[in-house]
């Protein structure tokens, strides 16, 4: 590796083919910097393939004198497995390049790579998640097919990061396709030079049950992005999320009522269904909360279809980018009986909605969810309680989040909350949500309280301890003030004006204290609390 020999197409023939044998430490990237001398004109100069261990064919190259500096073929993306690989030249006499010398120098950028051949599923490159795997659309074809195998923990959203070159145009540059463990194509999308950035098809939601996945991209040798380096890099976000292929009731994704489930109307074709199967364990009116990406616009977005169990459609709604919150729907009236019901989605390929993910949640419908409103007075110190109402039915359980002037206040998650100094000038809301098996939670937040005001600190009558006698020590005593901590000052007074300096919670009496009585003032001081000020009774006069 890494050294350059020397060699010619020159035999006693009309032809002569050069095998070259390198070997690879580790898969990569393998650098050809395959040079000859210029001016041989724009005709065939050589054929240069390069064979895995086993000999057969992986890239074929037909270089014409053009190519002769090696730029070219040093740009495309060889891609090569750990062990020995094959570089054969072939030349002809009628080359202009024929008898000329031609050096080949081979090197490697060691990293994670698709291991080719890897055109089908049972010979897929296996990449774990999160990791950035390195391949091209490259082959001695007209075309060619890599498939990567990622095995998923969960079902979840599947992100595919799927990045090349920018600068190719407006073209077709690849097809990249999902499938799932049974060789079933899922989803899929045709990229241009546009797409180069990965950031479309990142954003398109693209659901995967849990298992083998296959990703498949497809290349042709006419597209400009034939033989450039891509990456590609597969994510999960695990959780409850449509199970393709769920195009009909017998293939229906299962949910729970209650339950929110992700999916996206998204598929190999021009338009895709989904359906889900929700069991209700009693006849009642059920809620449907389904939402969507706003900024859609106003034109269709999907068809939802609700299905009794014997699949005939009971209720149809069509869906415009308006009803994305999903609040139009939910307050239908829509009554079904006990047993299975299908939820069927539709969607078209022309609609804006195609391939954003949405959520559905399919539940009983509350019959009172009131606001809630406070009780107590708004002042730090003081303790308020959450006034939830009567809910119908009422809930399992009840959770209660408090908020300073909307932002939410940790750990106050009780029905009571006591305003501390942070609260002071600030407004108090809380927010209610009812659980209840077999109904969508459901918040109700409450009308603001007015601002806070300050609070009233704790503060007892302050004593003196001590003979009033001049060079006596004096101590005030200040008593127990609240809530702690409590900041206190002193100010000692003789026949009530203030004694300059003395302001320790310790006094001595000097001569000029002789025959004045001697008090102490205590002052109170705490962030959101009024400061307050308590004056001990007066000593006798002083000896």
């Amino acid at each position: 590796m890494a050294t350059t020999i020397s060699g010619s197409t020159l035999s006693a023939n009309s032809s002569d083919t050069d095998y070259y044998a390198a070997d690879l430490p580790k898969a990569g990237r393998a650098g050809l910097n395959f040079k000859f001398p210029t001016g041989l004109g724009a005709g065939s100069a050589y054929t240069l393939s390069i064979l895995n261990a086993n000999g057969t064919t992986l890239y074929n190259f037909d270089l014409t004198g053009n190519n002769a500096d090696g730029t070219w073929l040093a740009s495309q993306g060889t891609f090569l497995p750990a062990g020995r690989a094959y570089i054969k030249i072939y030349g002809y006499s009628g080359n202009a390049s024929w008898g000329k010398t031609y050096t080949l120098n081979t090197t490697l950028a060691a990293g994670t790579v698709e291991l080719e051949p890897n055109t089908s599923t049972s010979t897929a490159t296996v990449v774990p998640l999160a990791t950035t795997i390195s391949g091209s659309t490259l082959s001695a074809n007209s075309s060619d097919t890599d498939y990567y195998a990622v095995d998923l923990p969960k079902a979840g959203r599947a992100g595919l990061n799927f990045k090349f070159p920018t600068g190719l145009g407006a073209g077709s540059a690849y097809t990249l396709s999902i499938l799932n463990a049974n060789g079933t194509t899922l989803y899929n999308f045709d990229l241009t030079g546009n797409n180069a950035d990965g950031t479309w098809l990142a954003s398109q939601g693209t659901f995967l049950p849990a298992g083998r996945a296959y990703i498949k991209i497809y290349g042709y040798s006419g597209n400009a992005s034939w033989g450039k380096t891509y990456t590609l890099n597969t994510t999960l976000a695990a959780g409850t999320v449509e199970l393709e292929p769920n195009t009909s009731t017998s293939t229906a994704t299962v949910v729970p009522l209650a339950t929110t489930i992700s999916g996206s109307t998204l598929s190999a074709n021009s338009s895709d269904t989904d359906y889900y199967a929700v069991d209700l364990p009693k006849a009642g009116r059920a809620g449907l909360n389904f939402k969507f990406p706003t900024g859609l616009g106003a034109g269709s977005a999907y068809t939802l279809s609700i299905l009794n169990a014997n699949g005939t459609t009971l209720y149809n709604f069509d869906l415009t980018g308006n009803n994305a919150d999903g609040t139009w729907l939910a307050s239908q009236q829509i009554n079904l009986p006990v047993g299975r019901a299908y939820i069927k989605i539709y969607g078209y390929s022309g609609n804006a909605s195609w391939g954003k993910t949405y959520t559905l949640n399919a539940g009983w419908i509350w019959s009172s969810t009131p606001v809630p409103s406070i009780s107590g007075t708004p002042q730090v110190g003081r303790a308020l309680t959450a006034v939830p109402g009567t809910w119908s039915p009422t809930p399992d359980a009840m959770s209660y989040q408090w908020f300073r002037s909307g932002t939410a206040i940790t750990g106050a998650v009780g029905k009571t909350y006591t305003p501390v100094g942070a609260d002071y000038g600030k407004t108090i809301t809380v927010k209610v949500t009812g659980n209840k098996a077999g109904y969508p939670a459901v918040s109700r937040t409450s009308a603001a309280t007015a601002v806070v005001a300050k609070g009233t600190l704790a503060a007892p009558v302050p004593t003196i301890t001590g003979t009033a006698r001049v060079g006596s020590t004096l101590t005030a005593v200040p008593g127990t003030w609240g809530p702690a901590p409590v900041t206190l000052a002193y100010q000692w007074k003789a026949n009530g004006v203030s004694i300059t300096g003395a302001t320790a919670a310790t006094y001595k009496p000097v001569a000029t204290d002789t025959g004045k009585t001697l008090t102490v003032t205590v002052t109170g001081t705490k962030t959101g609390y009024n400061t307050t000020a308590k004056t001990s009774a007066a000593t006798p006069a002083v000896l």
